[in-house]
């Protein structure tokens, strides 16, 4: 999900499998530029729940119920700012090569 906002990996500075679980029993969680929050309603629902998604403990992270419905809040919020689905869809940039 990460790097569906960002295209990083979430930890990109790691070399190694290892690492990354080592920060992530350390309780570190991937950085995530505050300017995402204040890009489109879409990016900032993103970047609301991707830190949770990374809580250590089981009992604190986001469930898929609740990413679905913050998800889809998103949704009826971009919707209700007028926004076509079709222009959703067409400023998303994808990578053709």
């Amino acid at each position: 999900m990460y790097a569906v906002l960002t295209g990083l990996n979430p930890f990109y500075d790691a070399e190694t499998t290892k690492a990354v679980i080592k920060k992530v029993r350390k309780g570190e969680k991937a950085y995530i530029d505050p300017r995402w929050k204040e890009s489109s309603p879409a990016e900032a629902a993103l970047a609301e729940i991707i830190p949770r998604c990374f809580e250590y403990d089981p009992q604190s992270r986001i469930s898929i119920f609740e990413i679905v419905d913050h998800l889809t809040q998103a949704v009826h919020t971009v919707l209700q700012d007028g926004m076509t689905r079709e222009s959703i869809l067409d400023g998303i940039k994808t990578d053709t090569t």
